[in-house]
């Protein structure tokens, strides 16, 4: 349903704005101390029930989701994976 192509993840990093959704998530992020600055270290990142309701567009009927982001960069040949189950 969603899907972003080439997201610059370094100007996302200093320009939030870039993605309300993914801002979202990135303060969450923050405020669980995982800081990412560029280049962003190649890991697996698990995240469960990290999204808060209100974010979520209102036509999305209750239920459990689950959100896959995974990350290329050139400079890294391991890709960033972040997992977010919420419900």
């Amino acid at each position: 349903m969603y899907k972003i192509d080439k997201l610059n993840g370094c100007q996302f990093l200093k320009n939030q704005m870039m993605s309300k959704f993914l801002s979202q998530i990135y303060r969450a992020l923050v405020v669980n101390n995982t800081l990412f600055e560029c280049p962003i270290r190649a890991n697996v990142y698990f995240l469960r029930n990290l999204i808060n309701p209100k974010i979520m567009p209102h036509f999305h009927p209750l239920g459990y989701y689950q959100l896959s982001i995974r990350i290329e960069m050139p400079e890294n040949r391991k890709p960033l994976i972040m997992e977010i189950l919420s419900k």
